[in-house]
């Protein structure tokens, strides 16, 4: 199931179709669907989204993402925290909560 979902997340084309999935799927986004898609947005140049530079629609469903990550940051392996990091790096975001969990 996660697998599944992990494909689809990588088959979006944009930062703004990862949220529109995330925001249709929220529920099943397990750790590895966020870290994927977190650091997917990053790749997929999510940056005016991360900044607010964008729809109300993504702007909140990028908090809802930002927001569950900084949540399960706990339940993370090494692997994940990296592909996290790598992923604000790439954002220019300076999320501090997030960064302290790391």
């Amino acid at each position: 199931r996660s697998g599944g979902l992990n494909r689809e997340i990588c088959a979006q084309e944009s930062a703004a179709d990862i949220l529109q999935l995330f925001t249709s799927r929220r529920a099943d986004f397990i750790d590895l669907n966020l870290v994927t898609a977190f650091h997917r947005i990053a790749k997929r140049g999510g940056r005016d989204i991360a900044s607010g530079r964008t729809t109300a629609a993504a702007k909140e469903a990028f908090e809802g993402i930002l927001s569950e990550v900084r949540a399960r940051t706990s339940h993370f392996d090494t692997h994940h925290l990296t592909n996290i990091a790598w992923a604000l790096a790439r954002l220019a975001l300076a999320d501090e909560p997030l960064l302290d969990a790391i």
